[in-house]
């Protein structure tokens, strides 16, 4: 298994041990279930989206496209331009899944 570290601070961690004493458990288990949760979740919400795009639909997804902005802004892109990436995405052998 591996191990993933996290940084926060200390008013997150009091909650985060006040959860995980309420509950019985540990910070990593409690910190696991939350993540798992959200993946799953956020899995759901891309599969509605997909599915009511191919239908030629609007998805039910609410986008708070303000939360979008702010994290592109702090994100440091993989590749330099555009071309860069499409020139990376061409070399790339591909899969049929």
């Amino acid at each position: 298994m591996s191990v993933l570290t996290l940084r926060i601070d200390k008013e997150f961690l009091k909650k985060l041990d006040s959860l995980s004493r309420a509950r019985g458990t540990n910070r990593s288990a409690l910190v696991k279930e939350f993540l798992e949760k959200a993946l799953e979740q956020e899995g759901l919400l891309v599969d509605q989206a997909t599915v009511a795009m191919k239908k030629g639909k609007k998805p039910d997804v609410e986008i708070d496209w303000e939360a979008i902005d702010k994290e592109l802004e702090r994100s440091v892109p993989f590749f330099k331009s555009v071309e860069e990436a499409m020139a990376y995405s061409r070399k790339r052998i591909w899969k049929k899944g």
